[in-house]
């Protein structure tokens, strides 16, 4: 069903314009089975008409033979209201109504929010009118910044920060609530031989972007007791030590989208064993080995963690309020093809480089590694001039 979401909205973003949108994922039952609508409207698809999807639907034969009519026309209006006349609609059936469990809406939960993060001009709604499983929910971006990607047009990321960095440390104050994205290199891609037997040409490339937050540059002088400063990766931590101040950042993210900037959601062994591969000895830097683990994920994200093992006393820790921070690394791919001129080339290209993204990984793997290294120690540096500047003497 995921599977199924994520191909409209693939198919969706690539008809959409560089404009403000909304998107409703629906599912309903009628007549004793369950079924999926997936609606777009708004300016982002302004002049894209149902007919220009008929063919594509035809052709490669989209969702399979489970489409379906759409559901009642009041259960739109409330979607309708908000972001004006329905441009795009596509419902499917659900085939196992034992599909709707807990796990699987927390499932659908984080691929649209991951999806969000990327699309923050793309308000989404998610509404579950199933039985035992009524929701209602909004993915809204509350601070937004615009990123200029390489050969592509901007993209509007959801950089909100929902921490309680403000209870931190006992300090009241106006604090940064969104982060600032960094814009890293861009990357070509080999595609692998076994990927163009398949049909997948022209230029791959990735372009990444860095995201830490919260935002603490408000309060480099904060009354804390820091110690060090680390990132947190699978049984590694790279990690930068001072006496006088701390900021543990404790997490780290791996998030990679298609070109259409819809989440990948296919196991990717590459990412996780990306840590075992990344030598990150420099000056005021070092490689620590640590009991940590890989968080499951239900967006297809990659989640570095580590249990907290610090020098201090048992005293020290019972009074110090270190300042977490999370670290995303979005890598967006990006494709062109002089040849592909249909939406249905477009289309394939999509599901080919998903199919294949785990063999591209591995061909371009130290050009990937070490890109990613030195874009993870510029998010360290610039955390560590802000931390272990001179205090203000306002």
């Amino acid at each position: 069903m995921q599977e199924q979401i994520k191909q409209v909205l693939q198919l969706f973003m690539l008809l959409g314009k560089q404009s403000q949108g909304g998107i409703l994922v629906l599912f309903w039952v009628e007549s004793g089975a369950a079924n999926c609508a997936v609606a777009a409207a708004g300016p982002k698809w302004r002049g894209v008409r149902m007919e220009a999807l008929q063919s594509v639907l035809a052709d490669l034969k989209f969702l399979g033979s489970g489409h379906v009519a759409g559901p009642d026309p009041e259960e739109l209006c409330a979607f309708t209201d908000v972001h004006g006349c329905l441009r795009l609609l596509l419902s499917f059936q659900v085939k196992d109504m034992r599909s709707f469990t807990p796990e699987w809406l927390a499932r659908i939960k984080a691929f649209l929010h991951t999806f969000s993060l990327a699309n923050a001009e793309t308000r989404v709604h998610l509404r579950c009118n199933v039985p035992q499983q009524s929701i209602q929910q909004e993915f809204r971006a509350t601070f937004t910044r615009k990123v200029k990607l390489a050969e592509q047009h901007s993209l509007m990321l959801d950089v909100t920060c929902r921490s309680n960095a403000n209870k931190l440390g006992g300090k009241r104050g106006v604090w940064c609530h969104g982060g600032h994205p960094v814009l890293g290199s861009r990357l070509p891609l080999s595609i692998p031989p076994e990927a163009m037997d398949r049909g997948l040409y022209g230029e791959l490339s990735t372009q990444l972007v860095t995201l830490l937050s919260p935002c603490l540059l408000q309060y480099p002088n904060l009354e804390a007791r820091l110690t060090h400063v680390q990132i947190s990766f699978p049984g590694h931590i790279i990690s930068h030590e001072s006496h006088t101040k701390q900021c543990s950042l404790t997490r780290g993210q791996v998030l990679a989208y298609s070109p259409a900037n819809v989440p990948i959601t296919s196991p990717l062994p590459f990412l996780r064993n990306l840590p075992a591969h990344l030598d990150c000895q420099e000056e005021g830097l070092r490689v620590l080995s640590s009991p940590s683990y890989t968080e499951p994920s239900h967006d297809g994200s990659v989640v570095y963690t580590v249990d907290q093992e610090t020098s201090q006393t048992p005293k020290e820790k019972l009074h110090s309020h270190p300042i977490e921070q999370k670290l995303l690394v979005f890598l967006f791919l990006q494709h062109t093809d002089p040849f592909a001129s249909h939406l249905s080339d477009f289309v394939v290209t999509e599901v080919l480089i998903e199919r294949h993204l785990e063999e591209i990984l591995n061909n371009n793997r130290r050009a990937i590694t070490a890109t990613l290294q030195e874009e993870t120690k510029r998010s360290c540096f610039q955390l560590l001039r802000s931390f272990l500047a001179p205090p203000s003497t306002s």
